[in-house]
């Protein structure tokens, strides 16, 4: 696992060196960086009872754009929560595409992700790892300003018990292109 984790970073790493150096340029091809933030509700069955917690959502994402419609990025998606006064968080880590629409602000576009999912008790440090997806429907409101809707889903079992935990977002994101 670090092995593959350490290929795709370096990999990515080489993609940023041989980009041109003029990187952020409004053009979606190269590089680009994403950051983002909304209110999440995460479901999940424990020991025959539902839950649904709302919590903070966050998303981070860097990439390259192969067209100015097509981009290839490394994502975390994060669902974070209190259960039991505990800090809980369900996350995906993982290789995912971006599809844009339009060429031109204002498109509407997808993206999806498949990697490695947790649903972790932060508080007392326990982590629980399985597959994981996500999806996401987006709208590029202004030049570099989006708006969200992600769905997650994760395959995690906990002291032999299936979790699978499955988050919506809501939010916005800034990406730097």
């Amino acid at each position: 696992m670090k092995t593959t984790v350490n290929k795709i970073f370096f990999s990515l790493l080489g993609l940023l060196v041989a980009s041109s150096l003029s990187a952020f340029d409004d053009n979606r091809e190269g590089l680009f960086l994403s950051l983002g933030a909304g209110i999440s509700q995460t479901s999940y069955e424990s020991h025959n009872n539902s839950s649904f917690k709302t919590g903070f959502g966050t998303s981070q994402k860097i990439g390259y754009g192969l067209t100015s419609q097509f981009l290839l990025h490394l994502s975390r998606e994060d669902s974070w929560f209190r259960k039991d006064n505990d800090l809980h968080i369900s996350c995906i880590s993982g290789l995912g595409a971006m599809y844009y629409f339009s060429e031109e602000a204002g498109s509407f576009f997808v993206s999806g992700t498949l990697g490695v999912g947790t649903f972790n008790n932060v508080d007392e440090k326990d982590e629980n790892f399985g597959e994981g997806i996500s999806l996401t429907l987006g709208y590029e409101m202004l030049k570099h300003l989006n708006t969200e809707l992600t769905f997650m889903a994760v395959d995690v079992n906990i002291e032999n018990e299936e979790i699978n935990p499955i988050v919506f977002k809501l939010g916005v994101s800034y990406s730097w292109y």
